[in-house]
């Protein structure tokens, strides 16, 4: 499970260069494509594994921390 839209940030790649906006700002008329469930070292890490997406030079990449419950089995 995802934790809350609250702790997303949006990656876009523009001129070369990554774009990182904090806060859930997809527009509405966009659709989610997909989704990739990455290891990461930390946010940061994963920030610029989505810089990487090829889908982040036209449009927008969210990226959420998983949410962590105690007590399940690791699988």
């Amino acid at each position: 499970m995802l934790q809350t839209a609250a702790t997303a940030v949006i990656v876009r790649v523009r001129d070369g260069k990554p774009m990182v906006t904090d806060g859930p700002f997809v527009e509405t008329r966009e659709q989610i494509a997909g989704y990739f469930l990455i290891e990461a070292k930390d946010f940061n890490d994963a920030i610029n594994i989505a810089a990487k997406v090829p889908g982040a030079r036209i449009g927008p990449v969210e990226v959420r921390p998983l949410l962590e419950i105690d007590g399940l089995p690791n699988v």
